[in-house]
């Protein structure tokens, strides 16, 4: 790590130190810079494109360019977050396992729930480690893992340690997020107040997603199949129904956070200092970086070679990016028009209007030069029916989505193809996420359903229309390298990618603090 943990001095091996360092799991991930993940991953991917060249510009055109210093500041301090949540769960798990102190006062429940919290996290921080800083998509570069630190570091020792091989990393993933499937409780049984929290799917899906980037499919349609049985296949009556939402849309807006589609998000908005899941708080300052100038200093577009692919009525398209042409004026010539349960719907970007410190109603976004393709995803934004409140002004509400049941229907039909599974499983699993991109009900057929006359082969269909679907959400640039189509892609953007782009260079502090950590060969 770049430092040792701190000296901890006082009592803190009680129920009130406990919670503490489970919320310090969690606030890692809700740093004032930790909205450069998506945004980052996002460059490399050739999804976002950083228009400012001064000030933090030079460290984006470097992500863009696929030429990363190990100087970049940014670079940094994702790293330091992962490896920080990292050292809030080893206290965890150290103080409930060895039972420190006065923590077993903690009812059983709840210490079940903070240490299972703690083995996911835990697990999927060295997931985005590893597929980061790592270069785990080719066996002769196994040695390349990144450290491993699952105990609590207090000496200089502790804090030398070498590169894990990318197996030992995954050992370990693997072994957490077993052990986090064990611990979490399922929708139904997680207290009202911990909304936001992983649950027990949650795991379930994340190991899923670990083991098919392992390529082990048979052991990933194991779990997959479990989450679809227990989860998935229950209706949306049930307390512990997971699937997709009816719009595609609302996994972006902050009225529709933590709901049944998603598996896991970082509560940016809800985040308070006792409560997590408390309503109110910490914002991200993603909308304020990416938005538009209404909103923020207009900074990053969506690229045109983006949306090449999308077809005719692919609400995707629309959630995906302010339109080019937002303005205040009634024609529709100035906004999309989508077709929604059998209803033409004329949809007007828009924003929320304050006034004394309260939402205000709605006004079109305005055009301006700057503003041309901004994200949308992760921008405080109105669309149709949907007005959410409760805004900070400053900063955007949006949760930052880690993982969600569309996600899983992907990974899944990956690994019934790559794995020898039924076919048409599969494509009935992706078309229940196309139906729902073009308006329809997911049980609803399509005219847009996969048909191989059309289509063409159905692993090629399914890399192209995952793109459309995760645009923006740290997806994309990991199955570029995974699925060896990096270079092809990127050319798309006029990038040229090489194998020293498939991984990120350990920070310039780390290789000094560590020493047996070595630099990436190609750095």
């Amino acid at each position: 790590m770049e430092q040792l943990n701190d000296q901890t001095t006082g009592d803190i091996y009680n129920p009130e130190g406990l919670r503490r360092f489970d919320i310090g799991v969690f606030t890692e991930y809700a740093g004032n810079y930790n909205y450069f993940w998506p945004l980052y991953t996002a460059h490399c991917a050739g999804e976002y494109e950083f228009k400012e060249p001064v000030n933090e510009g030079p460290y984006h055109f470097e992500m863009w360019n696929l030429d990363y210093s190990p100087t970049n500041v940014f670079i940094s301090w994702i790293y330091s977050s992962f490896y920080n949540s990292i050292r809030q769960s080893n206290y965890v798990i150290d103080m409930i396992e060895n039972n420190k102190g006065t923590v077993s006062e903690v009812p059983l429940d709840e210490r079940n729930l903070i240490l299972g919290s703690a083995y996911f996290m835990r697990g999927l921080s060295y997931f985005y480690l590893l597929h980061t800083w790592g270069r785990p998509y080719d066996a002769a570069n196994n040695q390349w893992g990144v450290p491993l630190h699952l105990d609590i570091v207090n000496t200089r020792e502790q804090v030398n340690q070498p590169r894990a091989t990318c197996t030992e990393v995954y050992a370990s993933i693997e072994s957490d997020l077993t052990k986090a499937i064990g611990l979490l409780p399922d929708p139904a049984n997680l207290p009202a107040n911990q909304l936001g929290r992983p649950t027990k799917p949650s795991a379930i899906a994340m190991l899923g997603k670990t083991l098919v980037f392992e390529k082990k499919y048979s052991e990933a349609l194991v779990q997959f199949n479990t989450f679809i049985t227990n989860y998935c296949d229950l209706g949306k009556g049930n307390a512990n129904y997971k699937g997709l939402l009816e719009y595609f849309g609302d996994n972006f807006h902050a009225k529709k956070e933590n709901s049944y589609e998603s598996l896991f998000e970082v509560q940016f908005s809800d985040l308070v200092n006792t409560n997590p899941w408390g309503g109110g708080g910490t914002g991200s300052h993603f909308q304020i970086y990416c938005g538009g100038p209404d909103m923020g200093r207009g900074n990053v577009s969506v690229r045109d070679t983006l949306f090449f692919d999308f077809k005719k009525g692919d609400i995707r398209k629309i959630e995906s990016r302010f339109h080019p042409n937002s303005r205040l004026v009634s024609s529709p010539n100035y906004a999309d028009t989508i077709v929604y349960h059998g209803k033409t719907i004329v949809c007007r970007d828009s924003v929320l209007l304050w006034k004394d410190g309260k939402p205000n109603g709605m006004a079109p976004y305005k055009k301006n030069n700057k503003l041309q393709n901004s994200p949308k995803k992760y921008i405080d934004n109105h669309h149709a029916a949907s007005n959410p409140t409760g805004m900070a002004t400053d900063v955007g509400q949006d949760n930052q989505m880690v993982l969600r049941v569309a996600e899983v229907y992907f990974l899944y039909a990956e690994a019934l193809v790559k794995g020898g599974g039924d076919l048409n499983t599969a494509i009935k699993y992706l078309n229940k996420i196309t139906r729902r991109a073009y308006g329809y009900y997911e049980d609803q057929a399509c005219p847009m359903d996969y048909n191989s006359g059309r289509d063409g082969d159905f692993f090629t269909y399914l890399q192209a229309e995952k793109r459309k679907e995760f645009i923006g959400e740290s997806v994309r640039w990991f199955d570029m390298i995974r699925w060896g189509i990096a270079e092809k892609e990127c050319q798309l953007t006029n990038r040229n990618y090489t194998k020293r782009a498939a991984a990120w260079p350990m920070p310039i502090r780390e290789v000094a603090a560590n020493p047996a950590c070595l630099q990436d060969s190609y750095y």
